[in-house]
């Protein structure tokens, strides 16, 4: 889906892989940056999610391993680790669930499974 913000200042227009409606008329984007795909992309990836949070989206970036992290500090933006080997997509939409990205910065959250996987409760 195309997002468009008078407040984007790198790109007109941007392309979200899911779009998820919250409480208050706030919009979730979640975009998954496969390891293949978005090796040698860091600064796009960056650019792109300071226009979406600009444009007033929360943001959660799930980055498979081996991607660095992106350096964004922003209160609705979360970043979580995901391995294409050792997918738990359950899991994973359960910590997208109960993220309180107010309370998370630039935080990076590692999840492979139940038993390791840090609370993000507060």
């Amino acid at each position: 889906m195309k997002l468009r913000s008078k407040q984007f200042s790198r790109r007109p227009a941007w392309t979200a892989d899911i779009i998820v409606g919250l409480q208050a008329g706030e919009e979730l984007v979640i975009e998954y940056d496969g390891a293949y795909w978005h090796r040698a992309k860091e600064d796009v990836d960056r650019a792109k999610s300071l226009d979406l949070l600009a444009g007033g989206y929360r943001l959660v970036r799930l980055r498979e391993h081996p991607l660095p992290p992106l350096d964004v500090k922003d209160s609705k933006y979360a970043e979580l680790v995901v391995y294409s080997t050792a997918s738990v997509p359950e899991e994973v939409m359960q910590r997208i669930r109960t993220l309180r990205l107010a309370a998370v910065s630039r935080d990076v959250c590692e999840v492979t499974c139940a038993d390791t996987s840090p609370s993000w409760d507060g």
